[in-house]
């Protein structure tokens, strides 16, 4: 669903930087700042940039009620309430998030409580929220507005993320200035655009406005554009929204904390150049290295992600790699080593103009924690049927308290797998009940190979490395250092199944284990799935 012009501002700034020839703009610059600004896509498969949305916490964001709404005087309540289904938020520092439920003012007749609240169907992890202003916000006042529009006049492409000044001024004639807040755009300073709706309205880094629309369709000199004040509805934001706004979530520092750095570029690639290659620096104890790509979106173009270590990617030899259609890809490296990183984009089709921003988060230190386990070679036939790991009785399902444990239906669906030095393990688990809290009982992963090769990872039944844990929303993390292991996430889906992701570093015993024969099992005192090859 594309936004009208009479239906959205909030920025289209734009000058279009490294070799583009300059182009007629409204205002700004391209900007990898506000990482609590996203873009709002709509549609199947990798989305159509429709509109902008603010972070407002963990997992919820606020944008314009018209841009999910089939029509500006539709109710867009109760049975006519939007469909999250096929709505997705990228942000550059998080990645690409579906969107869970989306809840429209009950008031909304555009422009008046142009409002709706996104919930995402996880969280962003590291991403610092912007809070509500509770400023009136008078004629005269200085602000910044944010967004993924377009720059104007013919420019039709979105996706370039941009930031732009504005002083507020005089309303036009049917805006209510007790709820909207307005500007001119006399050529200097900054407008929105198409794209930009949604978007946020900043005055001293704080939300104050969400982009509604404006007068002029071409968003150029003469343009008069209005936002939504968010002072008048900041009660509503705030009980919809409930205790997740203003919480910064993940247990690695927010963005823009010390250690934290986020590198910016900008650049075009043509059909004469269609490759961009930039260095990254990635700096000792790194937990995670997060790329983003997103890039000027006319329908037509198609620019693909590569990330690698220590030397510029290739189609054939990188570390990550996002190539599929759309002009957004997004890579995260867990536990990344330092020195260099380099990002391509390649255009597949079209050109035009791209952004890319890769951000460093450190390790925190933690204090190491010692736990018993079952291995003392001391068998209690009175409450133990085997004693340690590698017993002969269960070889690698020996558990916590010396009790065989067996697999049953369920299974692992592996996309990724890495067992040297680096542990990684993402998949999909299924045959898991609702209910399973894996807090409850000691949480065990396993990979043995076909000599008998193996290490296994323990988490202990109510380990304070879960503290992370959000089991209202189905998401449970866990960090520490427990055998190897320093990260674990499990989310579970709305189909059912759940998704998990494994991390650790220098596994005992991991570096022996081979691919062929490989098993690897997570199990819990009453679940067990595995993935054999």
């Amino acid at each position: 669903m594309g936004c009208v012009r009479a239906a959205l501002v909030s920025l289209a700034l734009g000058a279009t930087l490294a070799a583009a020839s300059p182009a007629p703009i409204v205002g700004g610059a391209p900007t990898g700042a506000h990482p609590a600004v996203g873009a709002l896509l709509g549609g199947i498969g990798p989305g159509v940039p429709t509109c902008t949305a603010t972070l407002i916490g963990c997992g919820t964001l606020v944008t314009a009620a018209h841009c999910v709404c089939p029509s500006k005087k539709a109710p867009c309540q109760g049975d006519d309430a939007p469909d999250p289904l096929g709505w997705n938020v990228y942000l550059e520092h998080a990645g690409m998030f579906p969107v869970d439920e989306i809840v429209v003012h009950p008031d909304f007749a555009f422009p008046a409580a142009d409002l709706a609240i996104l919930r995402l169907s996880y969280e962003a992890t590291s991403i610092p929220p912007v809070p509500l202003s509770a400023d009136p916000v008078g004629m005269g006042t200085a602000g910044l507005l944010v967004g993924f529009g377009t720059t104007g006049g013919s420019d039709a492409a979105t996706g370039i993320k941009r930031e732009g000044p504005v002083t507020t001024a005089a309303c036009p004639k049917g805006i209510d200035p007790a709820t909207m807040v307005c500007w001119t755009y006399d050529g200097a300073g900054a407008n929105g655009c198409t794209g930009d709706a949604g978007g946020p309205l900043l005055v001293a880094g704080a939300l104050a406005g969400v982009g509604a629309g404006g007068t002029k369709s071409s968003c150029l000199k003469g343009d008069r554009g209005y936002d939504v004040r968010i002072a008048p509805y900041r009660d509503w934001i705030a009980a919809t929204g409930g205790d997740d706004v203003g919480a910064t979530c993940g247990y690695l520092r927010p963005i823009g904390a010390e250690g934290t750095t986020v590198t910016t570029f900008t650049g075009t690639v043509t059909r004469d150049g269609p490759e961009a290659v930039h260095a990254v620096p990635v700096p000792e104890r790194t937990e995670e290295l997060r790329v983003g790509l997103h890039a000027a979106d006319d329908g037509r173009n198609d620019f693909d992600l590569y990330v690698r270590f220590g030397a510029p990617p290739t189609l054939d030899d990188w570390d990550c790699a996002e190539i599929g259609p759309g002009q957004y890809g997004y890579c995260e490296l867990i536990y990344p080593d330092a020195g260099t990183w380099y990002a391509m984009v390649r255009r597949e089709a079209g050109e035009g103009v791209y952004q890319i921003a890769a951000t460093t988060l450190p390790e925190e230190d933690d204090d190491e924690e010692e736990f018993p386990f079952c291995g003392d070679d001391l068998l209690d036939p009175t409450s133990e049927e085997c004693d340690g790991f590698d017993d002969a009785a269960c070889p690698g399902m020996c558990d916590f308290d010396c009790l065989c444990l067996r697999c049953d239906t369920a299974t692992f669906a592996i996309g990724q797998i890495q067992l040297v030095r680096k542990f990684l393990v993402r998949g999909q688990l299924g045959g898991l009940d609702p209910s399973f809290d894996p807090r409850l009982a000691d949480l065990v992963l396993s990979v043995e190979d076909v000599v008998a090769n193996s290490a296994t990872m323990t988490i202990p039944a109510d380990d304070p490395g879960w503290r992370g844990s959000k089991p209202n929303r189905g998401l449970w993390r866990w960090r520490g250092r427990t055998d190897g292991l320093r990260k674990v996430v499990l989310q579970r889906r709305r189909s059912g199944t759940w998704s998990v992701a494994v991390a650790g570093r220098d596994v005992p015993d991991a570096e022996t284990v081979g691919l062929e024969g490989l098993v690897v099992r997570v199990r819990s005192d009453w679940v067990c799935g595995e993935k054999r090859y």
